[in-house]
């Protein structure tokens, strides 16, 4: 997924760069290591994604992958919008 983000930048840059990435739901998970990788990315909307524990979706693998992925998001302000007691996405 990120590359294929990489590869939609690259086409488009003559354009201007990308600037700004907003993700709803499956959206903000794929969208936290794409963000990672772009640094031209400054800005970012999360809206009620995170980390997947319960609630038929547990995917233990992509949990490490994430956390490093938002560690790498040094370069973007973010903004993520989560309700509370979700149970789903808990973290």
């Amino acid at each position: 997924m990120v590359n294929d983000w990489l590869i939609t930048s690259t086409a488009l840059s003559s354009i201007g760069p990308a600037v700004a990435y907003v993700g709803f739901s499956m959206g903000s998970i794929f969208g936290i290591p794409t963000v990672a990788a772009m640094p031209s990315i400054r800005a970012a909307v999360f809206v009620v994604g995170g980390i997947p524990t319960g609630g038929g979706i547990d995917d233990a693998p992509l949990r490490p992958l994430l956390l490093a992925a938002v560690e790498g998001i040094t370069h973007a302000d973010v903004l993520m919008m989560n309700k509370t007691d979700d149970s789903i996405f808990s973290i």
